[in-house]
């Protein structure tokens, strides 16, 4: 399920309602604060693999909520982030095969992988993590041992079409 944690005073709130929705599952792998609007976004695994959802919280019951779309390849969403336009990024799967990093446009909700498929050249692994720092930067890691964490700057417009580079390896 999920939670609304406030920090002062420290209180854990149930959030309720998210299994009377089309998700019709509390299976939730990652979460994140939409930026630009306040949405919570949400990541399935297990019944839900590779749903993308988001929603809005009234009180303490789940609200507004939009079934966005699925990545396609029945991996479990493991981490959503934010590109420099505010579009949401996930990672799913096997980024040699099916997997990669996911582009979720915010205006019409179409998924597109961004990177990964049958002809990346990386570190074969699970797309694990994503996450982006302020000039807008997409940093991921693949598993693997060492697990590989690459950048994929913007482009000119804003998209994320050029290669990624690897930053470095956790053991």
């Amino acid at each position: 399920g999920i939670a609304l944690v406030k920090r002062t005073p420290a209180t854990v709130t149930p959030i309720t309602g998210l299994g009377a929705t089309a998700r019709a599952s509390n299976d939730v792998n990652a979460i994140q604060l939409d930026p630009c609007d306040g949405r919570v976004w949400i990541g399935g695994i297990t019944a839900s693999a590779g749903r993308i959802d988001t929603f809005t919280v009234n009180g303490t019951a789940v609200a507004n909520f939009t079934a966005v779309g699925n990545t396609g390849n029945s991996s479990s969403v493991s981490s959503i982030a934010f590109d420099i336009n505010g579009n949401a990024i996930c990672s799913s799967g096997a980024i040699n095969s099916t997997g990669g990093l996911y582009r979720v446009d915010r205006k019409t909700n179409v998924i597109t992988r961004i990177v990964g498929g049958p002809t990346w050249t990386g570190q074969a692994g699970t797309c694990n993590c994503v996450c982006t720092d302020n000039s807008g930067n997409l940093y991921f890691g693949v598993t693997g041992a060492p697990a590989t964490v690459y950048q994929l700057p913007p482009g000119p417009n804003g998209d994320y079409a050029g290669v990624p580079t690897v930053v470095g390896t956790v053991s």
